[in-house]
């Protein structure tokens, strides 16, 4: 938390950009949750895809992922977050994907399947970097000096 606050003045953004990772965070681990239902179901755990059922859990995450993505939307336009827009459109684009395909009981997916699945939930955000990247060059990924070190401190 100290390390983030030498790029902030204020603690409204980070607590936007946590509540942020924190939503995303949790309907990727439901996500998962769904891989299993079998399993986890005779093992007795209760996991979000058993206790409301399927259908519920499948629109719970994306009424969330739709929440979240218009929560940070919002925050953009009032200057609260940076305007990165084409990250928030990738991680939703990401985010209606896998909450559409992958909410599902999985029934033999195959290999690819498996891994188009950790690609889109695991790689969302190194995706939506590099959709930034291609559709509006900075220098952040260009700059070790502008990624690591904020405005005002010297280098070593």
């Amino acid at each position: 938390m100290l390390f983030i606050m030498a790029w902030t003045k204020s603690l409204v953004p980070l607590a936007v950009i946590f509540v942020f990772f924190f939503i995303k965070s949790f309907i990727n681990t439901v996500i998962y949750d769904f891989r299993d239902i079998d399993g986890d179901s005779k093992a007795g755990i209760p996991t979000l895809p058993i206790y409301l059922g399927e259908p519920k859990t499948k629109l719970l995450l994306q009424t969330l992922n739709i929440l979240i993505h218009l929560f940070l939307f919002i925050t953009m336009i009032f200057g609260i977050a940076n305007s990165e827009y084409s990250i928030l459109l990738t991680c939703f684009i990401c985010g209606v994907v896998y909450t559409t395909l992958f909410a599902r009981k999985s029934i033999a997916d195959s290999h690819r399947i498996k891994i188009l699945r950790d690609a889109i939930v695991d790689g969302e955000f190194i995706l939506a970097v590099i959709f930034r990247e291609i559709l509006s060059p900075s220098t952040y990924l260009g700059s070790t000096q502008t990624a690591l070190f904020p405005r005002g401190l010297r280098s070593c």
